[in-house]
């Protein structure tokens, strides 16, 4: 399935045009277990990005935030003409079922697919020279909740208002110590029950 879908992905990427629409067969095309390869994946201001554009970015920048599109999504509903922020990167955080079976979760998925969210957690590492266990701590979930994490600024409304969301944030060399500034208290989390 891995070989199928790097094939698919390497096939569709130059029949796809619209970049959105080549997203969504990322998503599959990881879920599946594939290589990306020049599908776009993830957006960076209004403009999408593959993972060796992706890499070739993040050499221009010191500091960058990783936000899920979903939050992206949900605050521009609000706000007249939008623009995404260039100083995050919004991606899919979540792996699409790939058919419907009627096994204890109706879904099945692939043990070898992954979420898009990794790639640019991959990138970031590499490209910023952060340590593996700076950015294993990074992406810590506890409870169901980042602890890492605060407000990005991540749309600019048409009054030029910018909008925030919460996001991760990564610097280049980036150390536990600095890391430690994003670290979200137990009491200060969402309650479980609030969702």
């Amino acid at each position: 399935m891995c070989r199928w879908a790097t094939e698919q992905a390497s096939l569709l990427a130059s029949i796809v045009a619209d970049p959105e629409d080549q997203v969504s067969v990322a998503q599959y095309v990881a879920a599946c277990g594939g290589d990306l390869g020049d599908l776009k994946f993830c957006k960076i201001g209004e403009d999408y990005y593959s993972a060796g554009e992706l890499e070739e970015f993040l050499k221009e920048l010191e500091e960058v935030w990783i936000v899920h599109d979903a939050a992206i999504s949900l605050a521009s509903r609000s706000i007249g003409q939008p623009k995404q922020s260039t100083s995050i990167i919004s991606v899919s955080m979540g792996i699409p079922a790939i058919v419907r079976h009627s096994g204890w979760s109706g879904w099945a998925y692939n043990p070898r697919g992954y979420m898009l969210d990794k790639i640019v957690e991959g990138t970031i590492q590499h490209g910023f020279d952060i340590a593996p266990e700076v950015m294993e701590e990074s992406i810590r979930i506890e409870d169901g909740y980042h602890v890492y994490q605060d407000r990005a600024p991540a749309i600019i409304g048409d009054n030029g208002h910018v909008h925030y969301v919460n996001g991760s944030y990564y610097c280049r060399g980036m150390n536990k110590t600095k890391l430690s500034e994003f670290f979200v208290k137990p009491e200060d989390r969402p309650l479980k029950d609030q969702y």
